[in-house]
């Protein structure tokens, strides 16, 4: 399919009657396949995001990698097609991802899926029809890094300066605005339902100091409380890669805590901070594992954290990026709580969906190849681990790193072949 030629603003967002609608449509397309439940599928949450309760998919579709090209455009259009079809109904790109082309490629993809709103246009005598909406599918970018072509436009219109510019990131409120617009035109939306600041605290903490960096963020929430307000967004967040995973000795280290006061600055006690994004794998543990963050005096994990401040957790690079598929295939055949994953990448993706906490969306994967995006879809057929069997299986999988030195890579966020946002 070729994209960026149907520009239609497609209007709404994701509602709570319209994934409930999803949520059972697909569940009751699984009852009685071979492996598929026979219940309730786990596959679905039920999270309180952006003051709605939401039915999300356990897995979503990432859009990180890939060439500059049509054909890389196509996929994954494609890509994203088959996965809502699959039952993910969680989409997650950024601005920079492909140079925008993959804000595009999901634009096209949603003109080929959309039939309209919300359910409620397709009422017949009391029955919905089977046409996927907009209220059904969350739809995330972020912005952050910069486009210079649009540097430079508003350089020249006077609206923004060089200096708000840091090593290819700007977190200036007329940037936002800008590259938030960009967005929604190359997606072809009325407006996003999460739109993340991308790795501010990687790119500008360290170089403009804790004091520094917190007026900074005060003054892009509330350029972001004004976009929520006119509709643009429905909710935003913080995408990162390090700042959440190391401890409070280092110097990147980004209280969450403090985060959630700098919302409440910017727009009060009904603010719309509702999300973070971190990596989170075999081999990036520690949104689960440290208790690297402090709330109300705790020392708690960041997952825990999450909960405790009401915000939900994206978690991204189930595979590190490929290097933990390349290090571990073949050797995860002998953990039992895997062995209903029949590939190396099933299994870690399964990993990855089942990190525990109540705060726990969906892990994003990205695929464009189809044969990875038939593997990874099929994923979403089985339960996610309970608890105990994913410690079990984190022991088990820690063992087998440790003996052979397996540990993930990786640096903004993504995987290579089957992997991740």
């Amino acid at each position: 399919m070729s994209t960026g030629t149907l520009k239609v603003r497609h209007r709404g967002n994701v509602n709570q009657e319209d994934t409930s609608a999803f949520a059972q449509r697909w569940t009751a397309g699984q009852l009685g396949k071979p492996g598929g439940s026979t219940g309730t599928h786990s596959h679905f949450r039920n999270l309180m995001l952006g003051g709605d309760k939401l039915q999300l998919s356990s897995l979503g579709v990432g859009t990180y990698l890939g060439g500059l090209d049509e054909r890389t455009d196509d996929a994954v259009a494609a890509a994203v097609i088959y996965s809502v079809a699959s039952g993910w109904n969680v989409i997650d790109t950024a601005s920079n991802y492909r140079w925008g082309r993959a804000e595009s490629a999901i634009g096209a993809a949603l003109d080929s899926l959309l039939a309209g709103a919300s359910v409620k246009d397709f009422l017949q005598d009391g029955e919905y029809s089977a046409d996927i909406t907009r209220g059904m599918l969350f739809i995330s970018t972020k912005a952050g890094f910069v486009d210079e072509a649009l540097v430079r436009r508003l350089v020249k219109d006077k609206a923004l300066a060089r200096r708000d510019v840091v090593s290819g990131h700007c977190l200036a409120p007329a940037y936002l605005r800008a590259s938030v617009a960009a967005s929604l035109e190359r997606l072809n939306l009325q407006s996003v339902d999460l739109l993340y600041l991308h790795n501010p605290a990687e790119m500008q903490l360290q170089g403009l100091g804790k004091a520094g960096f917190r007026a900074k963020m005060v003054e892009a929430f509330k350029a972001l409380e004004e976009l929520r307000a006119a509709g643009a967004l429905r909710s935003y967040g913080v995408a990162s890669w390090d700042c959440f995973r190391v401890p409070p000795t280092d110097a990147g280290h980004l209280s969450l805590e403090e985060v959630v006061s700098w919302a409440r600055e910017a727009g009060g006690e009904k603010h719309g901070l509702a999300a973070i994004q971190l990596p989170v794998s075999a081999g990036m543990p520690e949104a689960w594992a440290q208790p690297w963050q402090v709330v109300n005096n705790s020392s708690v994990s960041v997952m825990k954290a999450a909960e405790l401040l009401g915000l939900a957790v994206f978690t991204s690079g189930p595979l590190g990026e490929g290097d933990l598929l390349k290090r571990l295939t073949g050797r995860l055949d002998g953990v039992v709580e895997l062995r209903g994953q029949s590939t190396t990448a099933q299994k870690l993706i399964q990993i990855a969906r089942s990190t525990p906490g109540k705060s726990m969306a969906s892990a994003l994967v990205g695929h464009k190849t189809r044969e990875f995006v038939v593997s990874n879809t099929a994923v979403a057929t089985m339960d996610p681990l309970s608890e105990a069997d994913f410690n079990a299986a984190m022991r088990s999988v820690r063992a087998i790193m440790s003996e052979g030195g397996a540990a993930a890579g990786g640096a903004e966020g993504g995987a290579a072949a089957a992997g991740s946002t």
